[in-house]
């Protein structure tokens, strides 16, 4: 995989088995990860790690098409972490977790959908955290208004003008308020507020924006068309945001 995570670069390979189990309504995986990463920073050094990441993870039953299953809510919660006990090169402990959940007014065409996710990490040395493992906030699926990850700690190092120089925090929080009005020909006209940010200090201020949006509604996916106007920042113009997501009543 070869990804940009805010102004980082990460270079790696993975290799991971995992044990998936059905309990109920939630579906358990313990999974051990082999990661051999190279994060590429804005002003350099390189930085090339060997994990091994053993976790779990908790998650709400996906949609059936097939079945027709659809559901009105849907969570996750992962725990994971690398001990140099095992031969790592970092050593940290990391949870991450989000939610999602839509509520109708009664038999009226209005709906609200809440979603929300946080991230947080314990590590001995953070500068020895691979790019893949720090966190970043800003997206079509976090706080829109603002580019993909761009939302993060800075390199205090990088020159003026050089684009993107987020380089990922130990902590992360983000939340979406989104009101919805079905129409016809399977159209949903929406109006939100975003709120996050990704850092290392819980005192860090979040950044928000608000916007509105249409969706077009498949039988368990939505395309969904945004525009959306940061106001925790002054001199930002709107940005466009294009999303497909699964369908949730």
């Amino acid at each position: 995989t070869n990804e940009e995570l805010g102004g980082l670069t990460s270079e790696r390979w993975e290799l991971v088995g995992s044990l998936t189990h059905a309990i109920g309504n939630w579906q358990r995986v313990l999974f051990l990860k082999l990661n051999q990463e190279t994060t590429v920073f804005p002003t350099g050094p390189d930085e090339r790690a060997l994990l091994l990441i053993p976790g779990i993870s908790f998650s709400s039953m996906q949609p059936n098409f097939i079945t027709g299953f659809v559901r009105d809510a849907a969570y996750y919660f992962e725990l994971s972490g690398s001990p140099a006990t095992l031969g790592s090169d970092a050593s940290y402990l990391r949870f991450y977790a989000r939610g999602e959940r839509v509520w109708r007014f009664g038999a009226s065409p209005w709906s609200l959908r809440l979603r929300g996710q946080v991230g947080t990490s314990w590590v001995d040395d953070f500068s020895e955290l691979p790019a893949s493992q720090r966190f970043f906030a800003g997206g079509d699926n976090s706080v829109r208004g603002f580019a993909l990850d761009s939302l993060s700690p800075q390199d205090p190092d990088a020159p003026a003008g050089s684009g993107n120089k987020g380089i990922g925090g130990e902590h992360m929080v983000a939340g979406t308020v989104q009101f919805e009005r079905d129409f016809p020909k399977s159209l949903v006209g929406v109006a939100f507020y975003d709120t996050g940010n990704a850092f290392d200090d819980w005192g860090t201020p979040l950044e928000y924006s608000v916007g509105v949006g249409i969706r077009y509604r498949l039988p368990m996916l939505m395309l969904g068309f945004d525009v959306a106007q940061a106001l925790s920042e002054s001199g930002r113009s709107p940005r466009l945001h294009l999303s497909i997501t699964q369908v949730l009543r």
